[in-house]
């Protein structure tokens, strides 16, 4: 899976809704049935549909500003545009 990093991601983001669909129906349905799903999403979906749903699912996502200011946190300092 990692030559496919679409197929990760979309993975990862319906991993909870096929869980709750699949559960208590043993190991081999929710592989196959997750698998599917991945598949079908990468084919239908757009990638903001997918990182969307990766969002609400995991809670991703990272204001610039709070970004910003992680960096600066770490010492790193922001790209200057080269004269």
């Amino acid at each position: 899976m990692s030559q496919y990093p679409g197929l990760r991601v979309s993975s990862l983001a319906i991993r909870n809704q096929v869980a709750s669909q699949i559960h208590g129906k043993g190991n081999i349905v929710w592989q196959l049935t997750w698998v599917a799903y991945s598949i079908w999403v990468t084919r239908n979906w757009d990638i903001h549909q997918i990182l969307a749903t990766y969002h609400e699912t995991y809670n991703t996502y990272t204001t610039p500003n709070k970004y910003i200011n992680h960096r600066r946190k770490r010492g790193v300092s922001s790209p200057t545009p080269s004269s």
